[in-house]
């Protein structure tokens, strides 16, 4: 009987035996423990923020003060669009949890200097060049000694796909790890969310082998209660969830329940291997970075207007919209790699397409414009205002129809779609009208262009809710004979009674 417990004890519960009679656990969901008390008090943030490089990935990292919060965000590419969206994203996170970035310090890097102005009730303010941002590149440091730390600690070679799993997990530790700057013993992520650490299900787990509960398995069945799964970093909801590499379904997952055996098996580490082979994450590679062009010097954008000439008729002409694109509708995975600081997911909303019933291609005259040159009237003073035109995060903008297809996808897609079926099924103010039918309708009524733009709505502390599309009708070419002048005009109060 000793030596049956002394092999338990040294070589732990059998695979087999875990698969095989594991049960379903019945209070995974737990109580929310979140205590007002413990929030910082100061909700004024002063943010800095910088790019980070690892193993050839780009990362956009900032740090908030006096919360020493730090947050991350994967960016594709160093342009003003992808950083934009980035930054926008770390200053939502923390209006979710009612906090504010007032001002934020970046490089004199031109794509982070062109967010000036950008970004609604928050100050982008860049350095001097060579003044870095030393309390941001001590947390950079940190996290790539902490990743290197994390390599060399497991069993089998890292794929270089999982370089977000890794700094995303590299994250969640430093945000839990107080600093001399910080009053009192409650850590960063403590202070921001309200929420103590379960370090018994955080720290139970580094990137180890471990068998989880498969929800999908019926209790009568033959098959597996658990998978082989790769820990790749906590989730830091209620329940203590991780985020998983699962090697059966080759998927993302997250799950609840799982059993750390004591050892890795070889056909584990074969298999991580053979999935490295085609690229994997090197210790000497976390400190490599692409060498970046850190333009000091932005100049200021020059300033071209056009002045029309009253003694000539000009005639403008307009691009037509683009067609609105189908989304296709393909089957979404059901868990996707998250960032550092999860935000709540959009809900998966099917497409329906509708069928016309007949279509018909017409062909409208060319309308009579005030200038033949396609730059007429534009000019570049409000270049650094240029997201606010294209909506990426702000409120107070129009969007176009290919920029918002292009941001949104399926909401866009679907705002637009209830919008049609409004005017045209509900209200019926809009009817359809065939080519055939052309004939028949008293051409002396101009036709009317029409013009599609979306807009996006948010809440009182600035988080996204839902965006809204609404199709208007060009009034200036109406015909101003058919209306009375009381009926064309918008009058104001007098200014005296």
């Amino acid at each position: 009987m000793q030596d049956i417990k002394h092999y338990f004890e040294i070589y732990g519960t059998p695979i087999a035996a875990i698969r095989g009679r594991t049960t379903q656990d019945k209070y995974i969901t737990r109580r929310d423990d979140f205590d007002s008390g413990l929030l910082e008090q100061v909700t004024m943030q002063e943010m800095v923020a910088d790019i980070m490089h690892v193993a050839g990935a780009k990362f956009m990292v900032s740090l908030s003060s006096p919360l020493q919060i730090v947050l991350m965000v994967p960016t594709p590419s160093l342009s003003k669009i992808a950083l934009g969206r980035a930054l926008q994203q770390h200053i939502d996170l923390l209006r979710m949890f009612k906090f504010n970035a007032r001002i934020v310090f970046v490089d004199p890097f031109k794509s982070l200097v062109g967010l000036r102005g950008t970004i609604p009730g928050v100050e982008v303010q860049a350095t001097g060049a060579g003044d870095h941002l030393p309390k941001l590149d001590i947390r950079i440091r940190r996290i790539k000694e902490m990743a290197r730390a994390v390599l060399n600690g497991l069993d089998y070679k890292l794929p270089l796909s999982f370089i977000n799993q890794l700094i995303t997990f590299c994250l969640s530790r430093i945000n839990v790890m107080t600093t001399s700057s910080l009053t009192g013993n409650w850590c960063p992520r403590v202070r921001m969310t309200g929420r103590k650490v379960d370090f018994r299900k955080e720290y139970a787990l580094t990137g180890d082998y471990i068998e989880a509960r498969d929800p999908k398995v019926v209790s009568n069945s033959m098959e597996p209660r658990t998978e082989p799964c790769i820990a790749l970093y906590p989730t830091l909801n209620v329940n203590g969830s991780w985020k998983m590499y699962s090697l059966v379904t080759k998927r993302i997952v997250s799950r609840s329940q799982f059993l750390k055996p004591k050892f890795t098996p070889e056909n584990i580490i074969n298999s991580m291997n053979v999935l490295a082979s085609k690229g994997m994450i090197k210790a000497s590679d976390i400190d490599q970075a692409e060498p970046v062009d850190i333009d000091e010097d932005v100049d200021e954008p020059r300033v071209i207007t056009h002045v029309p000439d009253p003694n000539i008729v000009e005639v403008l002409e307009y691009e037509d919209d683009e067609e609105i694109a189908t989304p296709d509708d393909d089957e979404v995975e059901e868990d996707e790699p998250t960032i550092a600081a999860e935000v709540p997911a959009e809900p998966n909303i099917e497409v329906e397409q509708l069928e016309a019933d007949e279509e018909v291609e017409i062909q409208l005259a060319p309308v009579t414009r005030r200038s033949t040159r396609t730059t007429a009237g534009q000019t570049s003073k409000y270049e650094p205002y240029s997201m606010l035109t294209q909506g990426y995060g702000l409120a107070c903008s129009n969007l176009r129809v290919k920029v918002a297809l292009e941001r949104f996808g399926k909401v866009a897609y679907d705002s637009i779609k209830e919008e049609l079926i409004q005017l045209f099924v509900k209200k019926k103010a809009l009817a359809h009208v065939l080519l055939q039918e052309f004939s028949r309708v008293n051409l002396h009524y101009p036709i009317l262009r029409s013009h599609m733009f979306l807009r996006e709505k948010f809440n009182a502390v600035g988080v996204f809710e839902k965006i809204k599309a609404r199709l208007v009708a060009d009034g200036s070419i109406q015909d101003r004979e058919d209306f009375a002048d009381e009926d064309v005009s918008s009058p104001t109060a007098s200014r005296s009674s």
